[in-house]
């Protein structure tokens, strides 16, 4: 939820998250980097076809009371709904940083992830 919208003033909480398509795996063999000079197969196994329907919503944050004066519920509720809108302001990731994932608006509050491997 972070990399769709953040602020020090906000903590998001999961309510919910329901997995859309079959869970479906697929391994990938990679060379990881040997700095020894080295030549190693490395086998991972990756989630395929993901997709999440996820519920959230924003509780302020109750440890940044120098941050008072920011709690505005509609200011933060309309500026994480334009960010949805747009896909996020930074990248998702599921996982580690070679998992990406893909944000599609599907209601105000409920957002479905994809993955891109």
């Amino acid at each position: 939820m972070e990399s769709i919208y953040w602020k020090p003033t906000l903590t998001w909480i999961v309510d919910e998250v329901r997995i859309m398509n079959p869970i479906q795996t697929e391994s990938k063999g990679m060379r990881p980097i040997e700095y020894s000079g080295g030549n190693t197969l490395a086998y991972y196994t990756y989630l395929r076809n993901v997709r999440y329907q996820v519920k959230a919503h924003f509780i302020f944050n109750p440890h940044r009371e120098d941050l008072v004066h920011d709690q505005n519920e509609h200011k933060h509720h309309n500026i994480a709904k334009r960010a949805v809108q747009v896909g996020g302001r930074r990248d998702i990731f599921l996982g580690t940083v070679n998992v990406r994932g893909m944000l599609n608006r599907a209601s105000l509050v409920k957002m479905t992830v994809s993955m891109i491997v």
